[in-house]
């Protein structure tokens, strides 16, 4: 399992939450709507965006 610092089980399930109403994320940034402005970027040097496969 992979954690990030201050992202515990409510935010991981926001954030899965809000990537499988929206899509993807295009980029760490992006985050922010989810955590916050603060928190995205906090997380942003270890915040890894890959393209997903179709």
């Amino acid at each position: 399992m992979r954690c990030l610092h201050g992202i515990g089980e409510k935010r991981a399930a926001a954030i899965v939450a809000f990537r499988e109403a929206h899509g993807p994320f295009p980029g760490p940034a992006s985050l922010a709507a989810v955590v916050g402005p603060k928190m995205a970027q906090a997380l942003r040097e270890r915040v890894v965006v890959t393209p997903i496969s179709r």
